[in-house]
């Protein structure tokens, strides 16, 4: 796992909130939106709650991490980065 230019904290965070130690610790594109919603979510537990549960209407209610696994993270940095200049959602 590449964790270079990550928080410590929320690295710290995001590999003690995995809910099944079988998944091992998160992958880059994780860490990377989770990184970029930590501004918007105000913590690290907070951004990792966003990240797995908050469906995104723009995306038929799927969440960050099913876009993710799709293979769709540069949907994903895109909707957050008009969401971070007031865009709507």
């Amino acid at each position: 796992m590449i964790t270079r230019g990550f928080d410590r904290d929320l690295i710290r965070h995001v590999l003690g909130y995995l809910p099944d130690p079988k998944r091992g610790a998160p992958d880059q594109d994780t860490l990377t939106i989770t990184a970029q919603v930590l501004p918007l979510a105000g913590s690290a537990e907070q951004a990792w709650s966003w990240y797995q549960t908050q469906a995104l209407p723009s995306f038929g209610a799927l969440t960050a991490e099913e876009l993710v696994k799709q293979g769709r993270l540069d949907a994903v940095k895109r909707y957050l980065s008009r969401v971070e200049i007031g865009g709507f959602a």
